[in-house]
């Protein structure tokens, strides 16, 4: 509670104490020696030039180089944006993902994760070969009902 109380305190006193902080006045003079010294107060025994600093961070002081955005092609009316060709593009997408996965059944292999073998489980237990094998075949087949072409794998038991 009384820490609460120290950063509510602490938060009400910046904004009081920041613009003295802005309006404070820089100070420039140069010694017997004609060194050059900066401050906040004012010698008494030289005389001293008022410094005037410009503001700083201010939002309108930057300035940002962007270079000009390409135009999007993805929504531009062109005779790709037809209904159809987007349809077929979208069912060769999933005709190549099912072909791959397919292919990753049916070898047992998992080329995206360092060749580990893919083994199917249905309710706990693990498929056998067999199994997985027809289980592969099924969707091959569905997808080819489809208008995928998947080919079937060589060598595949039944």
């Amino acid at each position: 509670m009384r820490m609460r109380a120290l950063l509510a305190i602490g938060l009400i006193a910046i904004p009081i104490i920041l613009p003295s902080v802005s309006a404070a006045e820089i100070y420039r003079w140069r010694d017997a020696n004609g060194k050059l010294h900066f401050s906040d107060k004012a010698p008494e025994q030289a005389k001293a030039e008022n410094v005037s600093l410009p503001d700083i961070n201010r939002a309108d002081a930057v300035k940002i180089r962007r270079k000009p955005t390409p135009i999007d092609t993805r929504y531009s009316n062109t005779p790709d944006d037809d209904p159809q060709v987007l349809a077929d593009a979208n069912r060769q997408k999933v005709c190549d993902n099912a072909a791959q996965y397919y292919e990753r059944l049916t070898r047992g292999i998992n080329h995206n994760a360092s060749s580990k073998r893919i083994v199917l489980q249905q309710d706990g237990e693990t498929l056998s070969r067999r199994e997985q094998n027809q289980y592969a075949e099924r969707m091959r087949l569905n997808y080819n009902r489809q208008g995928c072409a998947i080919p079937q794998a060589e060598n595949l038991r039944l």
